[in-house]
């Protein structure tokens, strides 16, 4: 029988066998796999996801490994996943994988370069965080913009022009 300890317990538990083998779980406990679609982030950047075309947006978890970037297609829209009820918390959905249409190619939309677009509109509600590394550029609902990083470089071929109320270098 395969060792179904959590697997942080593993090394400790080396000879672990569940008390109750799958098999013989009531079927209120047994997994269920059920397909669902991505219908966006709430504020808090919790997945929405709904399981019918006329059930509301409700919150999952994702699996260790799946990015939210990946939950979307190039032009933005929420794709199929495949989700699990999780008995232990009161049958919140858990996305553990992504579902290939049956019209995409082999290769999946997310590896695949998205075509340039004139432009891109990006918004949130409270704060847009961009983040890389050691960097990021924060935008804030009160129009406040924050530049981090370990070092800030500005090239410009025409005149670099710096325009506020009180500008203060150093």
């Amino acid at each position: 029988m395969p060792n179904l300890a959590p697997a942080h317990t593993r090394s400790r538990n080396a000879g672990f066998q569940p008390a109750v083998p799958v098999s013989n779980l009531p079927s209120s406990l047994a997994p269920v796999a059920l397909s669902a679609w991505v219908t966006g982030l709430d504020v808090r950047r919790r997945v929405l996801i709904a399981l019918g075309e006329a059930a509301a947006p409700q919150p999952a978890r994702l699996l260790r490994g799946i990015s939210r970037s990946d939950l979307f297609d190039a032009n933005g829209i929420g794709r199929e996943v495949l989700v699990v009820l999780d008995a232990a918390r009161k049958h919140q959905p858990v996305v553990v994988g992504l579902l290939e249409s049956e019209d995409e190619p082999e290769t999946s939309a997310a590896h695949t370069p998205a075509a340039p677009k004139e432009a891109v509109l990006l918004e949130a509600l409270a704060e847009l965080v961009l983040k890389c590394g050691a960097s990021s550029i924060t935008l804030r609902r009160d129009g406040k913009i924050v530049l981090r990083g370990t070092h800030l470089l500005s090239r410009s071929s025409g005149p670099i022009r710096i325009k506020g109320g009180h500008v203060e270098i150093n």
